[in-house]
């Protein structure tokens, strides 16, 4: 799937900032609900500094200023300067320490914090094997899987369906389709308008089959003006194959209708 099935962050964040902030900002003890992908307890690090909803513009925190504040730093711009750089978030170096620890603080500080979000997503898939399962010695060994802090993210901020929209492409990517498809479907009315949603829809409703389904999403995903040309290419080569399929062999018809 790799090449397949990117995102878009700069399209998840203008199309899908929700402005009722109901994140539970400030709460030390949310703590890491949920399991892993393989049944286990996720945990992780004690909380720090924060938790702080990515998207509230007018939470403030004492010697801080808002996020949007400039008279001060705000704590967004506070963690981000000092753990989530450009390079960081590029998986190039870590800023305090070896990748991924500055992403988990990031995390930690911000669940929600999307760009974060996937950084982990992106930095942890890479050390999968063609199995599904990671190799014995990792740099992630001690920090919970992407699920773990997706799910933290939507404990945390239950109305962020960007969040929701991560955790979908996320189980995309990890194969387990039917899950990602509950994820997908469950978000696909709020987020009617977002072309990223449609076309990973579209890539997977193609790759269980349902060329149908694929090509309703395709279409609106590009009408909604989404570039990447990937699903459309698929679909297009699904339909050469169909039609070198239904002329059968030199001078004669479809197989099919000859039978």
């Amino acid at each position: 799937m790799k090449g397949v099935l990117p995102i878009l962050l700069a399209t998840l964040i203008v199309t899908g900032i929700s402005h009722a902030h109901a994140a539970r900002n400030g709460d030390k003890n949310i703590g890491w609900p949920g399991k892993t992908l393989k049944g286990e307890p996720c945990q992780g690090k004690e909380q720090g500094f924060g938790p702080f909803d990515y998207n509230d513009p007018t939470y403030t925190v004492p010697g801080l200023y808002t996020r949007h504040g400039s008279s001060s730093e705000s704590p967004l711009r506070f963690v981000e300067k000092a753990h989530f750089t450009p390079p960081v978030e590029r998986l190039q170096k870590g800023r305090t320490a070896p990748l991924p620890f500055d992403i988990d603080y990031t995390l930690r500080a911000f669940p929600n914090h999307l760009p974060a979000l996937w950084s982990m997503i992106r930095f942890q898939l890479r050390y999968l094997d063609k199995k599904g399962k990671y190799g014995q010695r990792t740099p992630i060994d001690q920090f919970p899987p992407p699920e773990c802090y997706l799910q933290r993210a939507e404990v945390f901020a239950p109305e962020d369906n960007m969040v929701k929209l991560l955790h979908a492409i996320y189980l995309h990517k990890r194969g387990i389709l039917d899950e990602a498809l509950k994820y997908y479907t469950r978000i696909e009315k709020a987020l009617a308008n977002n072309p990223e949603l449609h076309y990973n829809m579209g890539l997977l409703y193609y790759r269980k089959g349902d060329i149908a389904k694929a090509r309703e999403h395709a279409k609106r995903a590009y009408e909604l003006g989404y570039q990447l040309p990937g699903l459309r290419n698929l679909l297009r080569a699904h339909d050469r194959a169909a039609t070198v399929g239904d002329k059968g062999p030199a001078g004669g018809g479809s197989q099919a209708s000859s039978r």
